[in-house]
């Protein structure tokens, strides 16, 4: 079963992301998206089947916090053993809303970053605010006693930021730096990549940034990352999968091939009998450079990135060097 559970429990957001795959762009929640969740007994049967298990449980969205009964959720996962992390791009998170958090059971979460100053990231986000916000809700979080990462989006965008920001995390007392190599889908778009040489120079200053231990730094999207070190690269339907807000199961979040539904299946049959889910297993299904890569069982490529920019997730990540046996 997998470790990593990711779970968008809202689809909409209150900021409009230049990159976003959700519903953004508004304040209000929408009848038509609010009706297609999951709703609160369905989403505590959910929790109830995750903690046979036990995985990390990501609240995602969209903005989680939109979600009303999103203090329910957290402490029902809290009392069934599940481990909740928040993923949020923390405008809404304030002293108050930070404690009840904490209250029903939260222990950690993650707030995204990206831009090195608030033009930059108000820009990407879009929305004027948004910079203050985010930092204001990690100030929140870290007084309530929850630990925070930070999380950013490399696109060719912010990719020459990357230092500055780097900063900007230090100083807000983050506990990690999750860097996200985009995958272009939803609001993204192919044009938003950074080149193939700018990613492996990023991938490289990452590498050096984390070796001196100032700040743990975990390149995600990223499977060529310490690429001779054999790491575990793409996790998508390996260790990690994505459940929508309506309860359609896909190998990632970005990856919009569904695999099930949970309101008409179990989590645990989609995940033991999904044929999609079987073929992201077995790196000898994958075509083009990635069949013949000396690090094929341990990279796999972004599968989410190749279906996103060729339409065969078992095709080539873009990214990828090709290194051939």
């Amino acid at each position: 079963m997998p470790a990593v559970v990711a779970w968008e429990v809202a689809r909409e957001c209150n900021l409009a992301c230049r990159f976003s795959k959700a519903d953004a762009g508004g304040t209000g929640r929408s009848k038509r998206s609010n009706k297609k969740e999951l709703t609160t007994d369905e989403a505590c049967t959910f929790v109830d089947e995750l903690s046979t298990f036990h995985p990390l449980l990501i609240l995602t969205g969209g903005e989680p916090l939109l979600r009303k009964d999103i203090d329910i959720v957290i402490e029902h996962a809290a009392t069934s053993g599940v481990r909740a992390a928040l993923a949020t791009n923390g405008t809404l998170v304030n002293e108050k809303r930070a404690k009840r958090l904490r209250d029903a059971g939260l222990t950690t979460a993650s707030i995204s970053i990206d831009g090195a100053d608030a033009q930059s990231h108000d820009s990407l986000r879009g929305v004027r605010g948004a910079y203050r916000g985010a930092l204001n809700g990690a100030r929140a979080l870290k007084e309530a006693g929850i630990t925070f990462q930070i999380n950013t989006t490399v696109t060719n965008a912010n990719v020459t930021s990357l230092p500055r920001i780097y900063d900007v995390v230090r100083e807000s007392g983050a506990s990690a730096w999750h860097v996200f190599a985009l995958v272009p889908t939803g609001r993204g778009r192919v044009t938003d990549l950074v080149s193939r040489s700018d990613y492996y120079e990023t991938l490289k200053w990452l590498d050096e940034r984390d070796r001196n231990g100032a700040l743990p730094i975990r390149p995600t999207c990223a499977p060529q990352y310490r690429l001779k070190e054999r790491r575990k690269g793409c996790l998508a339907g390996l260790s990690y999968v994505f459940v929508t807000s309506s309860g359609t199961v896909q190998p990632c979040g970005y990856f919009p091939v569904p695999v099930g539904d949970v309101r008409r299946t179990s989590f645990s049959e989609i995940w033991e009998t999904s044929p999609i889910l079987a073929s992201l297993r077995e790196p000898s299904a994958y075509t083009g450079a990635c069949k013949t890569c000396w690090y094929s069982d341990t990279c796999r490529g972004c599968r989410a990135r190749a279906h996103a920019v060729s339409g065969d997730y078992l095709g080539d990540d873009p990214y990828c060097g090709g290194v051939s046996t």
